[in-house]
């Protein structure tokens, strides 16, 4: 038997492959255009993650920075990282970071003990630890001026407490903020001869912990781990009068005092979290941006303590076990 083809036979039959074969090309397209898209948007999700992790430089262990039961306190002071600890025999330690290597572990001469977190800034050329005393409850402090001690004081302006205080430098002058005996929050202020203390912080604010403090935008930002609920609240001072009490939801729940410190024209706050990782929130004078987990698993059984230095944030930490500290930098 034989097959007739005409025209009009094979041109409806080439129409007909050029039509199918635009088809296939469209969804080839559509199906290559896809999966371009998904493989952009893993590439891009890749790179977020990796660019979040490299900006933490992750956990190192200081050993010089001695053993301790409680949270650690740091400073910047002469281009270096001091970093402060109440030892294991209650006596306080420290040592010193240049960026690249740790020195220490150093003694505080003159005996000062404490049963608490000490606290630390610098001040008028100097650096200034401060501390509860290991009887009396009262605040009692020291200064070093690079080389020498001057020896321990007591500052009974500064009132008593139960933990640790807190210090920072805002107009020229050195505050002390102490989670007083009825939980509410008192401070004293010191001109580097003598203390005016002790005010109490209006509006009621209560803790269970030591406070944080920190100068940022012209302002003193007190925040606290309230007294119900284990959220994080703060009150700024203008020098003159308190703004009152806020939540700040986006800073987590802890079970600890929380940490403060400015960076990047940023106030950042870190808190030791519920599962014991750490976990922080800036705040860029209007809102909070967090709650964000610091990478890397680095545990804690302790508040945190945090500082700016050489253009980079450090994060320095009591490790969840052997007592020792830990540290890691954001940048």
């Amino acid at each position: 038997m034989s097959t007739r083809f005409t025209r009009r036979t094979i041109y409806c039959a080439a129409t007909a492959l050029v039509v199918c074969s635009a088809l296939t090309g469209s969804a080839n397209s559509a199906l290559a255009s896809t999966t371009n898209d998904q493989q952009a948007h893993q590439l891009t999700s890749s790179n977020l993650l990796a660019l979040q992790s490299q900006q933490w430089a992750g956990w190192t262990h200081a050993p010089e920075a001695g053993l301790t039961f409680d949270a650690p306190a740091i400073t910047t002071y002469n281009n270096k990282l001091y970093a402060f600890v109440r030892g294991t025999d209650n006596g306080l330690h420290f040592a010193s970071f240049n960026g690249t290597s740790w020195n220490g572990s150093h003694s505080v001469p003159g005996g000062g003990l404490t049963l608490n977190a000490p606290a630390v800034t610098s001040y008028n050329n100097k650096l200034y630890l401060v501390t509860r005393g290991s009887t009396g409850n009262g605040i009692h402090y020291n200064s070093f001026n690079g080389s020498s001690w001057a020896g321990w004081t007591h500052a009974p302006e500064a009132g008593l407490t139960f933990d640790a205080p807190a210090v920072t430098t805002y107009n020229n002058k050195l505050y002390a903020f102490v989670r007083g005996t009825d939980n509410g929050l008192h401070f004293a202020s010191f001109n580097g001869t003598s203390w005016n203390g002790s005010h109490s912080v209006p509006g009621g604010g209560l803790t269970l912990n030591a406070p944080a403090v920190t100068s940022y935008n012209n302002k003193l930002y007190l925040v606290t781990r309230g007294s119900t609920g284990n959220g994080i609240h703060y009150n700024s001072f203008n020098g003159s009068s308190w703004a009152g009490w806020t939540h700040a939801p986006e800073a987590g729940l802890t079970l600890d005092a929380p940490a403060v410190t400015t960076y990047n024209n940023k106030l950042y706050a870190f808190v030791r979290g519920t599962d014991n990782g750490l976990h922080f929130a800036s705040f860029n004078g209007t809102s909070w941006n967090g709650s964000h987990s610091v990478p890397g698993g680095g545990l804690t059984l302790n508040a945190p303590a945090v500082t700016s230095y050489n253009n980079k944030l450090y994060l320095v930490t009591r490790g969840s076990t052997g007592n020792g500290i830990h540290y890691n930098q954001f940048s």
